[in-house]
């Protein structure tokens, strides 16, 4: 029986609900795009289901890893779209009969917006000019030829405003505040919500601004501190609110009105903690205060007054950009003059810059298709290939070994034989960095490696990263003596990931197995990622998630078989 074959796939395979909005801000575009096309979206989680009801979009709800694996070989979707960088995108991109495209949920000059993890995916349906140049100067070895730009296609949705919102005109105007989370690592750790919001809350209220709170779903997510203040902000506009109805009814009775701290009397009880869908408040709100976030990048577009924070965190990268320079900005320090902040908003934005940064305005929902049109040709013109098999889950792998490997590396920590790199002193700079990043008890691969790592040996000191305790004593006991010129750095986590690489400063780093593991060191920039001489792994499978690696090295005619029958734009190069 001949299988069905999808045009578009829109791929969500987050859990719970705290990423919905980036499957809601897709739903309009999508639904323009399948009076053209056959769409589907793809996910994994219940709280889809309901987002999607009434759209008349086509949905697949799967399990990972069967059920997404089944959907694909059987679907065999032309494109894919993703909306995000989940690590789980993994299972979906080792497909290989159709082309992948990062569309993103939202534009953005966040670190996340330029990670060479990028090139996991075939095309990149970028915003605009911005974009593009931003992907040039950041992530080496990048082919433009993966980039089409495609504007805002959201430019064109329609938002209808919550019934909770009611526009007070007693108001000074409208304050938009939607910081940003926390982030995963310090790069991207842009969020006002500690350093600004409280007081920034406070003030805007004083001043009698109405205020419409709305924090990043992720919020306090991976940080106690962002969590209670966030709920800090939450109690002040509950308060506020209180007490000007409370005020209210002891006027109406005859009586003095409650005051703040400052002695200042709030206008407004209508301030806003805002969980409704993204939209409607770009037409229906005067001001924005944001962070480094996709959502000012949306506000441009309506060329009302943008204030963006200023990352108090040192890490956070924050890169040189048109609407860096243009906009107005607020650091802590300039919270308490926030009334000559919001005046030099009104003048610092010019209709030129939104054209930077989207390109085709009203025109987006024609070059979203016309992308659309081109990736599904190329993906006609590739080759069939195998039908891939099912990835399983690191946990369902192990089984009950994970409880001995658990183990097995508190006891190596407790007796000081497993310290990962970001919690100790190392010298370990090196040009040429190797990496094992595998499951525990991956004796097969290991063993294989261990010829290959005596010649490597012999030839000078090698320094290896690897997220095992397993992988490091059998590495040490099988190589002897030789082994004394085999630095093993434990590198377990993102963070561990950074360190290690400002440590060693390495040109190259060489992949010993093919592994999602290995994502954690490939975020970085301007370093060259090399799948090296995969033949060695035993389990080894050509897919399409090779494009993830700048360079394969290998001397197997049959890997280089497969590997060029990957599409030309985001093909690795073969070594």
């Amino acid at each position: 029986m001949t299988s069905i074959r999808l045009d578009v796939v829109f791929v969500f395979l987050d859990d719970g609900d705290k990423n919905l909005y980036q499957v809601r801000q897709w739903v309009q575009p999508l639904q323009r795009l399948a009076k053209h096309r056959k769409v589907k979206v793809l996910y994994v989680s219940d709280a889809v289901t309901p987002v999607l009801a009434d759209t008349g979009l086509g949905a697949a709800q799967v399990a990972l890893p069967e059920g997404l694996v089944d959907f694909l070989n059987n679907a065999r979707p032309r494109l894919l779209l993703y909306p995000n960088q989940n690590a789980r995108n993994f299972y979906a991109l080792r497909y290989g009969e159709g082309v992948h495209a990062w569309v993103s949920h939202g534009e953005s000059e966040k670190a996340y917006m330029f990670q060479n993890t990028l090139k996991r995916y075939d095309l990149y349906f970028a915003a605009g000019p911005a974009a593009a140049e931003r992907i040039s100067k950041h992530v080496g070895g990048y082919n433009p030829e993966r980039i089409i730009q495609i504007g805002r296609p959201q430019i064109a949705d329609k938002h209808s405003i919550p019934d909770v919102f009611k526009l007070d005109p007693s108001a000074k105007g409208t304050v938009f505040y939607a910081p940003t989370w926390e982030g995963v690592t310090g790069a991207t750790r842009y969020s006002s919500i500690v350093s600004h919001g409280a007081s920034l809350v406070q003030v805007l209220i004083e001043l009698g601004y109405q205020v419409v709170y709305r924090p990043h779903p992720l919020s306090g997510s991976r940080d106690d501190e962002v969590a209670t203040a966030d709920r800090q902000i939450r109690a002040i506009i509950e308060k506020t609110n209180r007490a000007v109805r409370d005020r209210a009814e002891v006027n109406r009775a005859g009586g003095a009105g409650n005051e703040t701290a400052s002695g200042r009397r709030p206008t407004s009880s209508n301030h806003l903690v805002d969980d409704s869908t993204f939209g409607w408040q770009l037409e229906a709100l005067d001001i924005m205060i944001t962070d480094v976030s996709a959502v000012a990048y949306d506000w441009l577009a309506t060329a009302k007054p943008l204030i963006i924070t200023r990352p108090v965190e040192p890490r956070a990268v924050v890169i040189d950009s048109p609407l860096f320079e243009k906009a107005a900005s607020l650091s802590v320090a300039e919270i308490g003059d926030i009334e000559s902040i919001l005046a030099a908003a009104r003048e610092s934005i010019s209709p030129n810059l939104s054209a930077y940064y989207f390109a085709a305005g009203a025109n987006a929902d024609a070059l979203f298709e016309q992308a659309v049109d081109s990736a599904i040709a190329d993906a006609d013109a590739l080759p069939r290939v195998d039908q891939i098999e099912v990835f399983m889950p690191r946990g369902a792998r192990l089984g009950w070994l994970r409880y001995p490997n658990f183990a097995l590396r508190i006891f190596a920590k407790a007796l000081g034989l497993w310290t990962t790199v970001s919690k100790q002193n190392l010298e370990c700079k090196t040009e040429t960095l190797y990496a094992h990043f595998s499951d525990p008890f991956d004796t097969d691969t290991v063993k294989a490696w261990i010829p290959r790592l005596r010649d490597l040996l012999t030839q000078g000191p090698v320094v290896l990263a690897t997220n095992q305790v397993t992988a490091k004593f059998f590495l040490r006991r099988q190589l002897g003596v030789l082994g004394k010129n085999l630095q093993i750095i434990p590198c377990v986590s993102t963070i561990d990931s950074e360190t290690l690489i400002e440590l060693a400063k390495p040109k190259e780093i060489r992949y010993l197995k093919d592994h999602p593991t290995n994502l954690a060191a490939l975020r970085a920039n301007g370093i060259r990622h090399t799948l090296f001489e995969p033949e060695i792994d035993p389990h080894f499978k050509v897919t399409h998630s090779v494009v993830m690696y700048d360079s394969v090295q290998t001397s197997d005619p049959k890997i280089v078989e497969q590997i060029q029958k990957i599409h030309k734009k985001s093909q690795p190069k073969i070594a």
